[in-house]
């Protein structure tokens, strides 16, 4: 599944792509991956508390200039509920429920290191952006057939 990521150009679990310079363990925000039945998942997002747009500003501002990886953390988790609404919409286009929240959450994580309080005054719309274009990247390369080549080379 990695090497399906790689392709559409999402970094890595474990790589070193935090935009602020945070310690590189993306792997320790992305235990959250869905497996097979998502109901496990789902239930388990349905306790995170909403961010106010006070708190997603004093989470973005620790992350850029304290390295915090543990804001990083609480900006994604409070943001999962988001991937699974966006995800939804995707549902019968080739990729398994489970397969596009695990793309979405991806976005989530780009969106999160990408995010810059300035010129955005809310987290979740900047995010909806990312979310939904790693679930397109990612039914793009998961349902894109393989191409053929037109002339043969003959042999004799």
């Amino acid at each position: 599944m990695s090497a399906q990521y790689a392709a559409i150009g999402v970094p890595p679990l474990g790589a070193s792509t935090v935009r602020f310079g945070i310690a590189a363990h993306t792997r320790d925000v992305l235990d959250w991956e869905v497996d097979a039945d998502p109901r496990l998942y789902l239930s388990g997002i349905g306790c995170q508390l909403q961010l106010t747009e006070q708190e997603e500003q004093s989470l973005a501002w620790n992350m850029i200039n304290d390295s915090c990886a543990t804001s990083l953390e609480r900006l994604v988790r409070s943001n999962l509920g988001l991937v699974v609404n966006v995800a939804r919409r995707y549902v019968g286009r080739g990729l398994s429920l489970a397969s596009l929240i695990n793309a979405g959450n991806r976005g989530l994580l780009i969106a999160a290191l990408g995010f810059d309080p300035e010129r955005d005054p809310r987290f979740s719309t900047y995010a909806s952006w990312r979310i939904k274009q790693a679930i397109r990247q990612g039914l793009v390369a998961e349902t894109q057939s393989p191409t053929l080549q037109r002339h043969l080379p003959c042999e004799e």
